[in-house]
């Protein structure tokens, strides 16, 4: 069922992306919320919405999670200004939850079979060869260091999710970070440099506590 959902969202992106944005500017935004909610429906019904993460985290000390929002600030200091409209808000959320739910959810949860680790960094592997889609939409260098991004903050996203049983740290992390986006520049900023190496040495440390303190969750 996990390769059906996530053959069903490049499908379901495709077809709506082939729309042109301009004449319908909500085509790609309600196709997204359909399939989020689709999703997450699915989830429920079946059961598993504990075992997936859609919970409150399981202890208290989420402040640890705090290094989550690098990207965010990061972000928020290299932009010079963040405009975003309704139809790109709501698909930036509807986004966020599906990939959240799939890639630290169903994902990760199936690969748990071989160990924590493993599963942590296939999953973030997965996740981020994903956003080479974007070589479409912005310069060759400025996307593989997204996908190295996504790769390092995916390892963070997933040790998150798996130490806490939540997927609600990744994903408040990985929302803010999208919403505080800026348009793709010619060539990544030094900072983004920076905080991809911040979040490897964070990623580290969290799969440390999940090999050796045995934190798992899920």
């Amino acid at each position: 069922m996990t390769f059906l959902w996530i053959a069903s969202y490049g499908l379901v992106y495709a077809l709506a992306s082939y729309l042109p944005r301009e004449e319908y500017p909500w085509a790609v935004p309600l196709a997204m919320l359909g399939y989020s909610g689709a999703l997450i429906l699915w989830v429920f019904r079946t059961g598993q919405a504990r075992r997936l993460g859609l919970s409150t985290p399981r202890n208290i000390r989420c402040i640890r999670f705090l290094p989550l929002l690098m990207l965010p600030v990061c972000n928020l200091l290299t932009a010079e200004t963040i405009s975003l409209s309704f139809p790109t808000f709501v698909l930036i959320l509807a986004v966020c939850a599906a990939e959240e739910l799939f890639f630290r959810g169903l994902l990760l949860r199936f690969l748990m079979r071989y160990g924590a680790i493993p599963a942590v960094l296939l999953s973030s592997l997965v996740f981020a060869l994903f956003h080479l889609v974007n070589l479409t939409a912005g310069t060759a260098l400025y996307t593989w260091a997204q996908v190295l991004c996504a790769f390092a903050a995916g390892v963070c996203f997933a040790a998150a999710a798996a130490l806490s049983g939540s997927l609600l740290p990744g994903f408040a992390a990985h929302l803010l970070s999208n919403i505080t986006a800026a348009p793709a520049p010619a060539d990544p900023a030094p900072l983004l440099w920076l905080c991809i190496a911040l979040y490897c040495c964070y990623g580290a440390v969290l799969c440390k506590h999940l090999s050796v303190n045995k934190e798992c969750q899920i």
